[in-house]
């Protein structure tokens, strides 16, 4: 699996309030940084025109069908603020975000200028990966696509720990915990770990769902230019010119996949989570997804 070789850095753990605030999610309890860190400033979270979701409306509904043996959870929002779940006591728990971390970590690369859309390429340094995809020189897009976990460590490193602890936290990733900035020790070679790979940064569904609907409902202050290369990234297929699917995997113990798909002129967010298990992991989290969207949105909603 690709997420076997997820991606790392070194450590900050200036944690904000909003960060800790869903407080029946949990992990290991992590130390915290009494000293201010001095972080710069990036992009800060800003309100949309449109109306903030008060309070969240979510029905249950029965979508054992389509993850078939495997356990896990799904939510997706519709226009209007309505939230479709399945196994809704999950949708709140926190997880490791591995591969899916990268809808962010990109995007802090981009708005830091420690990359551009024209100038991201990394070489390739000669190690003979299991995935032939990852054995060359890759752009960000490239990256992105195949979950090139050398490419994104190398990426978080140049992007710096002061810049990216301070974007998630402007962005309230999860628990903003990037403490255990050199990660587990879930991958070999031990270079190739970090924060966002079953160590201390962990997120729920419901806080992936929401943070990519701000994103791209124009809800934060990211530049716009990089919005719309994040979403060139996430781009997968069109089928049957009836929608666009767009998200990022991610695999680690369980498996990730996070997006947005766009139906009758709106977009429907989501996120899919399955728990740690054989035969868990993002390309089984999104062929799931896929078939949720296929047999019950598009047959349910014109």
């Amino acid at each position: 699996m690709i997420a076997k070789y997820l991606v790392p850095i070194f450590f900050v753990a200036a944690l904000i309030s909003a960060c800790n605030s869903n407080n029946n999610l949990t992990g290991p309890a992590k130390e915290t940084i009494s000293t201010p860190v001095n972080v710069p400033e990036p992009s800060e979270i800003i309100k949309s025109s449109k109306p903030e979701i008060k309070s969240k409306e979510i029905t249950e509904i029965d979508l054992s069908p389509y993850f078939g043996s495997l356990t896990g959870t799904a939510v997706f929002l519709q226009e209007g603020g309505k939230y479709i779940s399945y196994n809704k006591n999950w949708i709140d728990e926190r997880f490791s975000p591995n591969s899916s971390f990268h809808i962010v970590s990109s995007l802090a690369a981009l708005e830091s200028e420690t990359i551009t859309p024209t100038d991201s390429v990394f070489k390739w340094d000669g190690t003979n990966w299991p995935f032939e995809s990852w054995n060359r020189d890759m752009n960000l897009i490239e990256a992105f696509q195949n979950s090139s976990t050398w490419y994104f460590k190398l990426l978080i490193e140049k992007t710096g720990q002061e810049y990216m602890g301070g974007f998630i936290n402007k962005i309230g990733y999860g628990n903003c915990d990037i403490s255990e900035w050199d990660g587990s020790t879930i991958n070999s070679p031990s270079w190739i770990n970090g924060f966002w790979m079953e160590s201390s940064l962990l997120i729920s569904p419901m806080e992936q769902l929401d943070l990519v609907m701000r994103i791209f409902e124009g809800q934060t202050d990211i530049n716009e230019n990089n919005i719309l290369e994040l979403k060139k990234m996430m781009h997968i297929e069109t089928l049957n010119s009836r929608y666009n699917l767009y998200g990022k995997t991610g695999t680690g113990n369980g498996g990730w996949f996070v997006g947005f798909f766009n139906i009758g002129g709106g977009n429907i967010y989501f996120a899919t989570y399955l728990t740690a298990q054989e035969g868990a992991d993002g390309p089984k989290a999104q062929e799931i997804t896929k078939n949720i969207i296929e047999n019950y949105f598009l047959l349910n909603i014109t």
